[in-house]
């Protein structure tokens, strides 16, 4: 069974990667799929922060909602404004 990022690669006719890092996938300022998370940090409508890896990241938007969380998916749906990396 491949995974929601596999089948795009599969569609797009590229080769599947073999790997263990995260995926972000931005769609347009609708949503952010993000596969490989470590858990939700902080939940806003403006901000959502979880850990990847010993990393963070960041999404900013309006009206932003988890629509769906499982311990490895992520998805966020809202206007979406900016997705990056948190400074420490």
């Amino acid at each position: 069974m491949y995974s929601f990022y596999d089948e795009i690669l599969l569609r797009l006719g590229l080769p599947l990667e073999q790997t263990t890092l995260p995926r972000v996938v931005l769609f347009y300022n609708a949503g952010v799929a993000v596969e490989g998370h470590k858990g939700l940090l902080s939940c806003s409508d403006e901000e959502i922060v979880f850990r990847l890896g010993k990393d963070k990241m960041r999404i900013s938007g309006k009206g932003l909602v988890v629509r769906e969380i499982s311990d490895k998916r992520l998805f966020v749906r809202g206007a979406i404004v900016s997705v990056g990396a948190v400074d420490e």
